[in-house]
C-alpha cells in the first residue's frame, strides 16, 4: 500500500486549489452563509470540522473522517444562516473534486514509475492500492486510478493511520483496478493478504512507518519534504522490516532484497 498525501502527490496542491473552489462557490451556493462570514475563510472554518459540535457524543466517531466532519460543519452552517442543505452537499463536493483533480494532475516525479516497476517485476504477485488519511478520490480515467488496485480511505474503516485498523483494512482489500473503498467496509473482502506479507509506503514516519511495523507489516519511509526522521523511534524493529528511502527508484530494491530475504527463511 502507498500513502498519498505528500508522499505521492504534495499536499498543499490540491488544498490550495479546494480553498479557491470554495470562496468562488460559496456566494452562488450558500449566499446567505457567506454573507454572515463577512470575509471569512469558509474553508478555515470547514477544517476545523466545527469542534463545539463534534465534542459531544453523538458526533465524537467522525474524529476520523474528513469529509463527514466537513459535511457537518457545512450543513450546520447553512441550517444556521438559512441556505438549502442540498448546496452545502453540493459544495463540499465540489471542494473534495478541485482537490483531487489538481493533486492527480501534480504527482510527484517517479510516483508512478514506481508503481509500473514493481508491478513489471512482481507481477501478479503483488497488488498496489492507496492507504490514506486524506479525502480525494480517484479519478476514472486518470493514470494514477488505473495503476491502483484499491484506493482505501480512513473513513471507509473507522480510522485513521497509525491505528491497527487501518493496516488491517489493506489486507482485505481484493484487487480490481479503481476499486474505491470510500465507506463500505463492508464491501471489504477476506484473505487478501497477511499483514506480514504487507509492504506500506509514506512520508510519515509516525503514520506510515511506525503505524506499519507496529501492525506487524514492513514499511519504507520516503520524507518527501525532507522533514527529518528520527532513526531512535526505529530501534525497536528489525532492520530488515523498514527502509527510509531518498527516491522511488530505490523502493524496487529494497522489496526485492526482502524477497530474497523471505524466499531464504522458508
Amino acid at each position: 500500500s502507498i500513502d498519498l498525501d505528500d508522499t505521492v502527490w504534495p499536499t498543499m496542491s490540491g488544498v490550495k486549489a479546494a480553498h479557491i473552489k470554495s470562496q468562488n462557490l460559496m456566494p452562488k451556493l450558500m449566499p446567505k452563509s457567506h454573507k454572515a462570514l463577512n470575509g471569512q475563510d469558509p474553508y478555515a472554518r470547514v477544517n476545523l470540522g466545527n469542534p463545539n459540535a463534534l465534542r459531544d457524543t453523538e458526533h465524537a466517531f467522525l474524529s476520523h473522517d474528513i469529509t463527514a466532519k466537513r459535511r457537518l460543519a457545512l450543513r450546520q452552517l447553512a441550517q444556521e444562516h438559512g441556505d438549502p442543505i442540498e448546496n452545502a452537499d453540493a459544495l463540499l463536493e465540489a471542494i473534495i473534486h478541485e482537490r483531487s483533480v489538481v493533486a492527480a494532475h501534480n504527482l510527484f516525479p517517479g510516483a508512478l514509475d514506481l508503481i509500473s516497476a514493481l508491478k513489471k517485476e512482481l507481477g501478479h504477485h503483488v497488488h498496489i492500492g492507496a492507504l490514506t488519511n486524506g479525502n480525494a478520490k480517484p479519478l476514472p480515467g486518470h493514470a494514477l486510478a488505473d495503476a491502483l488496485d484499491f484506493w482505501l480511505q480512513a473513513q471507509a474503516v473507522g480510522a485513521q493511520k497509525p491505528r491497527l485498523a487501518s493496516f488491517l483494512a489493506v489486507t482485505s482489500c481484493l484487487p480490481g483496478t479503481g476499486l474505491f473503498y470510500e465507506s463500505s467496509p463492508s464491501s471489504l473482502q477476506h484473505s487478501a493478504c497477511s499483514l506480514k506479507d504487507l509492504v506500506h509506503i509514506g512520508d510519515s514516519l509516525h503514520d506510515d512507518g511506525l503505524g506499519a511495523l507496529r501492525a506487524g507489516a514492513r514499511a519504507i519511509i520516503i520524507p518527501t519534504s525532507r522533514i527529518h526522521i528520527d532513526t531512535t523511534l526505529l530501534a525497536d524493529f528489525d532492520p530488515n522490516d523498514y527502509a527510509i528511502v531518498q527516491s522511488f527508484k530505490d523502493i524496487p530494491t529494497i522489496i526485492r532484497k526482502w524477497n530474497l530475504l523471505d524466499a531464504a527463511s522458508c
